[in-house]
Protein backbone atom coordinates (compact mmCIF):
# COMPACT_ATOMS: atom_id res chain seq x y z
CA UNK A 1 0.00 0.00 0.00
CA UNK A 2 2.90 2.08 0.90
CA UNK A 3 4.35 1.72 -3.05
CA UNK A 4 0.46 2.55 -4.13
CA UNK A 5 0.79 5.82 -2.43
CA UNK A 6 4.17 6.88 -3.23
CA UNK A 7 3.47 6.57 -7.07
CA UNK A 8 0.42 8.41 -6.63
CA UNK A 9 2.26 11.07 -4.56
CA UNK A 10 5.10 11.15 -7.49
CA UNK A 11 2.06 11.42 -10.58
CA UNK A 12 0.24 13.97 -8.24
CA UNK A 13 3.43 16.04 -7.78
CA UNK A 14 4.59 15.41 -11.72
CA UNK A 15 1.55 16.65 -13.18
CA UNK A 16 2.97 20.03 -13.88
CA UNK A 17 5.23 18.97 -15.57
CA UNK A 18 2.63 18.52 -18.33
CA UNK A 19 1.47 21.76 -18.08
CA UNK A 20 3.05 24.88 -20.27
CA UNK A 21 4.27 27.15 -18.12
CA UNK A 22 5.00 31.47 -19.74
CA UNK A 23 7.11 32.89 -17.16
CA UNK A 24 5.85 36.11 -15.82
CA UNK A 25 8.34 38.87 -15.73
CA UNK A 26 8.29 40.70 -12.42
CA UNK A 27 9.61 44.74 -12.89
CA UNK A 28 12.85 44.78 -12.36
CA UNK A 29 14.12 47.77 -10.06
CA UNK A 30 15.51 50.55 -12.32
CA UNK A 31 19.47 51.71 -11.47
CA UNK A 32 19.97 54.80 -9.37
CA UNK A 33 19.11 58.19 -10.98
CA UNK A 34 22.32 59.51 -12.15
CA UNK A 35 23.95 61.86 -14.34
CA UNK A 36 26.77 59.94 -15.95
CA UNK A 37 25.18 59.97 -19.30
CA UNK A 38 23.82 63.65 -19.67
CA UNK A 39 24.77 65.55 -22.71
CA UNK A 40 24.72 62.49 -24.60
CA UNK A 41 23.18 61.17 -27.11
CA UNK A 42 23.08 57.27 -27.91
CA UNK A 43 21.58 55.18 -30.24
CA UNK A 44 20.30 51.65 -28.82
CA UNK A 45 19.24 48.68 -30.13
CA UNK A 46 17.99 45.64 -28.62
CA UNK A 47 18.21 42.33 -30.26
CA UNK A 48 17.21 38.82 -29.09
CA UNK A 49 20.06 36.39 -29.90
CA UNK A 50 18.99 32.93 -28.38
CA UNK A 51 19.32 29.95 -30.50
CA UNK A 52 15.90 29.01 -29.09
CA UNK A 53 12.70 31.20 -28.01
CA UNK A 54 11.58 27.97 -25.76
CA UNK A 55 12.98 28.43 -22.21
CA UNK A 56 12.88 25.03 -21.25
CA UNK A 57 10.66 22.30 -20.24
CA UNK A 58 9.23 21.50 -16.66
CA UNK A 59 11.20 17.96 -16.70
CA UNK A 60 14.00 16.71 -17.47
CA UNK A 61 15.76 17.39 -20.72
CA UNK A 62 13.36 18.26 -23.55
CA UNK A 63 10.54 16.33 -22.04
CA UNK A 64 7.31 17.79 -20.57
CA UNK A 65 5.55 20.99 -21.33
CA UNK A 66 7.53 23.94 -22.62
CA UNK A 67 8.20 27.21 -20.87
CA UNK A 68 8.10 30.36 -22.93
CA UNK A 69 8.22 34.10 -21.91
CA UNK A 70 6.08 35.76 -24.71
CA UNK A 71 6.93 39.47 -22.79
CA UNK A 72 10.32 38.77 -22.21
CA UNK A 73 12.07 40.42 -24.96
CA UNK A 74 9.28 43.75 -24.38
CA UNK A 75 10.59 43.62 -20.31
CA UNK A 76 14.34 43.72 -21.19
CA UNK A 77 14.45 46.27 -24.22
CA UNK A 78 12.02 48.71 -22.06
CA UNK A 79 14.35 47.83 -18.93
CA UNK A 80 18.05 48.15 -21.31
CA UNK A 81 16.32 51.86 -21.96
CA UNK A 82 15.01 52.81 -18.84
CA UNK A 83 18.56 52.28 -17.35
CA UNK A 84 20.55 54.49 -19.97
CA UNK A 85 17.81 57.19 -19.49
CA UNK A 86 17.49 57.01 -15.89
CA UNK A 87 21.42 57.83 -16.03
CA UNK A 88 20.86 60.79 -18.12
CA UNK A 89 21.66 59.51 -21.91
CA UNK A 90 19.43 60.81 -24.55
CA UNK A 91 18.15 58.00 -26.84
CA UNK A 92 18.12 59.02 -30.27
CA UNK A 93 16.80 56.73 -33.46
CA UNK A 94 19.26 58.11 -35.81
CA UNK A 95 22.68 56.51 -35.54
CA UNK A 96 24.25 59.32 -37.39
CA UNK A 97 22.54 62.04 -34.85
CA UNK A 98 24.55 59.49 -32.10
CA UNK A 99 27.54 60.21 -30.11
CA UNK A 100 27.77 56.79 -29.41
CA UNK A 101 25.66 53.55 -29.99
CA UNK A 102 24.79 50.48 -27.60
CA UNK A 103 23.81 47.70 -29.22
CA UNK A 104 22.48 45.26 -26.34
CA UNK A 105 22.04 41.16 -27.36
CA UNK A 106 20.09 38.69 -25.31
CA UNK A 107 21.93 35.55 -25.24
CA UNK A 108 20.66 33.26 -22.86
CA UNK A 109 17.36 32.84 -20.78
CA UNK A 110 17.28 28.92 -20.14
CA UNK A 111 15.31 26.92 -17.33
CA UNK A 112 16.37 23.28 -16.70
CA UNK A 113 15.76 20.44 -14.74
CA UNK A 114 18.56 17.78 -14.04
CA UNK A 115 18.18 14.65 -12.29
CA UNK A 116 20.10 12.78 -9.71
CA UNK A 117 20.25 9.86 -7.25
CA UNK A 118 17.88 11.60 -4.31
CA UNK A 119 17.03 14.60 -5.96
CA UNK A 120 17.60 16.67 -8.99
CA UNK A 121 18.60 20.49 -9.30
CA UNK A 122 16.35 23.06 -11.76
CA UNK A 123 18.99 25.39 -12.96
CA UNK A 124 18.59 29.01 -14.40
CA UNK A 125 21.08 31.26 -16.95
CA UNK A 126 20.85 34.31 -18.29
CA UNK A 127 23.12 36.45 -20.75
CA UNK A 128 23.24 39.42 -21.84
CA UNK A 129 25.95 40.87 -24.09
CA UNK A 130 26.60 44.70 -24.93
CA UNK A 131 28.25 46.24 -27.77
CA UNK A 132 29.56 49.62 -27.65
CA UNK A 133 30.48 52.35 -30.52
CA UNK A 134 32.14 55.41 -30.40
CA UNK A 135 34.64 57.43 -32.16
CA UNK A 136 35.67 54.41 -34.15
CA UNK A 137 36.48 52.64 -31.33
CA UNK A 138 34.44 49.24 -29.50
CA UNK A 139 33.81 48.39 -26.37
CA UNK A 140 32.14 44.61 -25.64
CA UNK A 141 30.95 43.43 -22.16
CA UNK A 142 29.42 40.08 -21.45
CA UNK A 143 26.99 39.66 -18.00
CA UNK A 144 26.09 36.36 -17.21
CA UNK A 145 23.92 35.09 -14.00
CA UNK A 146 23.14 31.38 -12.95
CA UNK A 147 21.96 29.50 -10.04
CA UNK A 148 21.12 25.97 -8.78
CA UNK A 149 18.34 24.80 -6.97
CA UNK A 150 18.38 21.19 -4.95
CA UNK A 151 14.59 19.75 -5.80
CA UNK A 152 12.80 16.76 -4.90
CA UNK A 153 10.00 17.08 -7.10
CA UNK A 154 9.12 19.08 -10.46
CA UNK A 155 8.79 22.74 -9.59
CA UNK A 156 5.62 24.94 -9.51
CA UNK A 157 5.28 27.55 -12.26
CA UNK A 158 6.03 30.30 -9.29
CA UNK A 159 8.99 28.47 -8.26
CA UNK A 160 10.25 29.17 -12.16
CA UNK A 161 8.97 32.78 -12.53
CA UNK A 162 11.21 33.38 -8.81
CA UNK A 163 14.36 31.67 -9.98
CA UNK A 164 14.20 33.45 -13.69
CA UNK A 165 13.60 36.56 -12.42
CA UNK A 166 16.45 36.87 -9.93
CA UNK A 167 18.65 35.64 -12.86
CA UNK A 168 17.24 38.42 -15.19
CA UNK A 169 17.75 40.91 -12.46
CA UNK A 170 21.00 40.04 -11.83
CA UNK A 171 22.18 39.89 -15.36
CA UNK A 172 20.22 43.68 -15.87
CA UNK A 173 21.66 44.76 -12.66
CA UNK A 174 25.92 44.32 -13.93
CA UNK A 175 24.35 45.90 -17.14
CA UNK A 176 23.25 48.83 -15.78
CA UNK A 177 26.04 49.57 -13.22
CA UNK A 178 28.93 48.98 -16.34
CA UNK A 179 30.83 51.52 -14.94
CA UNK A 180 33.05 51.03 -18.00
CA UNK A 181 30.54 51.18 -21.00
CA UNK A 182 29.59 54.89 -18.92
CA UNK A 183 32.92 56.11 -19.53
CA UNK A 184 33.05 54.58 -22.63
CA UNK A 185 29.46 56.07 -24.00
CA UNK A 186 30.60 59.27 -22.99
CA UNK A 187 33.72 59.61 -24.10
CA UNK A 188 35.81 60.29 -20.96
CA UNK A 189 37.59 56.65 -20.58
CA UNK A 190 41.38 56.75 -21.55
CA UNK A 191 42.40 56.42 -25.30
Amino acid sequence: MKTISAIALALLLGGCAWTPHDVKIAPLTPPQASTIGEGTKVFFRFSDERDDATVGHRSVATVGAKISAPTLDAEIERNLRLGLTTKGYSIVSDQGAADATAVYRLRSFKFEIETGFWSGAQNAATVIAVDGMRAGRTYTNVYRSSSEERIMAVPGGDAIDQQMNAAISSTMNQAWSDGNLDLFLTGKAGN
